[in-house]
């Protein structure tokens, strides 16, 4: 029926792109929510090991200076409030990239039991 109906296959083409672009961009809002998640919460680790003057938070706290020729002038070291606080952003992120990964997958899923369903 779909092969002789030009447009029920262009509508079928178009549903297989949609759905092929939702889960690219979906899948790589999930990888760059989950890796900058897990670098935010690596910052108590940082905070542990790497030496204070050479891991500077300048007056803003999301500007964080890495550097080897000593301390900025306006820099001072990376606190621990600024650790959790990151870490606690790190682990929000974590989470909200595993619900939108749940979320697609879910939404996926369904469309193609759809799809499949109405083949039979």
């Amino acid at each position: 029926m779909q092969q002789s109906n030009p447009f029920g296959l262009f509508w079928v083409l178009l549903r297989l792109a949609a759905g092929s672009l939702l889960a690219f961009v979906g899948g790589f809002v999930v990888i760059v929510l989950g890796l900058t998640g897990l670098l935010l919460a690596a910052m108590p680790v940082l905070r542990l090991f790497v030496p204070q003057d050479l891991f500077v938070v300048d007056d803003n706290p999301f500007s964080i200076t890495v550097t080897t020729d000593g301390v900025p002038g306006n820099g001072i070291p990376l606190s621990w409030g600024y650790a959790i606080l990151c870490c606690g952003i790190g682990i929000v992120l974590v989470v909200l990239a595993m619900l939108l990964l749940r979320g697609l997958g879910q939404l996926l899923l369904r469309d193609m039991r759809r799809k499949t369903q109405g083949l039979d």
